[in-house]
């Protein structure tokens, strides 16, 4: 009988131990809680008689581990990462001592990114994605998540006058001489400025670095016109280009000078007419000729490098990395792996798990594929224990230790007046 309440005690203890790690960790991030399971033990005497067979007490069947999926929890932190559904984080961690590199699988998320630049769990193990081939499509070939937080070369920024239209074609000369042009677009217009972009850029060849784009000055000789009087402009087409009351500044020069507007095609003319003011000497509206004369702009333009502001991770774990100039690429897709038996994975502490013949290996697949969850930015799956479930199963294995320590001290009670009898 002493044996049997002593198997009955030691399970009873380590049904506690399993439900207060479950309780112990029910605010780690990934955790998956555990259930002990118990199974009946019977001698194996041939003599028995099915009929009057006694127990010889109880044994541990398993301790095994809850797969259930856990409470999503928003954090706003891109890099947290949380898995709806099937399929473990794949780790990788150096071994300098030995030169191996390790595989681990995890369900937290709880990433950040390096000195290096590769996202990596709280103990430096590094994120797994597939590459990805020219149309975005991942690969079956493993790489770490590794974020370009500047792109090479950069932009040369070149403020534009009013002057520069849409077409308008912009030269940047650098200081080893080399040329770098664009076309100036509707969005340059509306922003004021262009960023002509070139991978082979330096902060140290764009010192100095010096921009020109075609401009045309239309200079309109007064011919006595006075303070008060005016001059409008229009193309080949008799179509409105503008109107100038003329100053005291425009007399004193004696000419006009008027920018060739970006809208005019650049092979029109320009007419100018001439409308008296009332103060005016005249006794009539001199002929005016506009002169067109090719007058470049040139100005300094500014080095800028393209650094990347922020990523973006959907729920298929692609990782797009968005860039200064507003460009953007995506760099890998996250991997995921599935095991035959995922509660037959080896725990090693700090939630991660490692392959073994009781899960079977792991396949690799994309998130979102079939029989696979979704990865969801911005959040952390937290534990999947259940305090309340755990407080009632900690109240049972203590009334089935406390029964069992009693039937212990029976035990001992009976054996000691046996022995005050002899």
């Amino acid at each position: 009988m002493l044996s049997i309440v002593m198997s009955g005690l030691q399970v009873s203890q380590k049904a506690l131990d399993v439900t207060s790690n479950n309780i112990a960790n029910a605010g780690t991030v990934g955790f998956k809680g555990s259930e002990a399971s118990f199974e009946d033990v019977f001698a194996n005497d041939p003599s028995t008689g099915s009929k009057v067979a006694v127990g010889s007490g109880v044994a541990i069947g398993a301790v095994t581990r809850s797969t259930s999926q856990g409470q999503l929890q928003t954090t706003g932190n891109v890099t947290d990462l949380a898995i709806a559904g099937s399929g473990y984080f794949v780790l990788q961690a150096d071994d300098q001592s030995n030169g191996t590199t390790d595989t681990y699988y995890s369900r937290a998320g709880n990433f950040t990114v390096n000195a290096s630049g590769q996202m990596c769990d709280p103990q430096g193990n590094l994120l797994q994605c597939f590459t990805l081939d020219g149309n975005n499509n991942p690969t079956k070939v493993l790489q770490n998540v590794t974020l370009q937080t500047q792109l090479p070369g950069g932009e040369m920024v070149v403020p534009l006058t009013a002057s520069a239209g849409v077409g308008t074609a912009v030269s940047v000369t650098l200081a080893d001489g080399s040329q770098i042009s664009a076309t100036v677009a509707q969005a340059d217009v509306a922003a004021g400025f262009i960023a002509i972009p070139s991978a082979t850029l330096t902060s140290d060849v764009a010192a100095g670095a010096t921009a020109t784009y075609p401009s045309t000055d239309i200079n309109v000789p007064l011919n006595g016109l006075g303070v008060g009087d005016t001059i409008t402009l229009t193309d080949s087409t008799g179509v409105f280009l503008t109107r100038k009351v003329l100053n005291a500044a425009d007399v004193g020069a004696g000419s006009l000078d008027i920018k060739w507007p970006s809208s005019l095609d650049p092979t029109s003319s320009v007419t100018a007419t001439a409308t008296l003011g009332p103060n005016s000497t005249l006794a009539s509206a001199p002929v005016l000729v506009a002169a067109l004369t090719p007058n470049p702009v040139s100005q300094p333009a500014t080095y800028q490098a393209v650094v990347m502001q922020n990523i973006a991770i959907n729920t298929k774990g692609l990782v797009q990395e968005n860039y200064s100039d507003g460009s953007s690429r995506y760099i890998g897709s996250i991997a995921l792996a599935n095991f035959p038996d995922e509660s037959g994975l080896k725990p090693i502490g700090n939630t991660d798990f490692v392959a073994c013949q009781a899960s079977g290996p792991p396949t690799l697949t994309q998130a979102g594929a079939p029989y696979a969850g979704d990865i969801h930015s911005g959040a952390l799956e937290q534990s999947n224990v259940d305090i309340t479930q755990e407080l009632m199963g900690m109240l049972k294995a203590q009334q089935i230790y406390n029964g069992n320590a009693r039937m212990m001290q029976t035990e001992v009670e009976m054996a000691q007046r046996i022995t005050d009898k002899l």
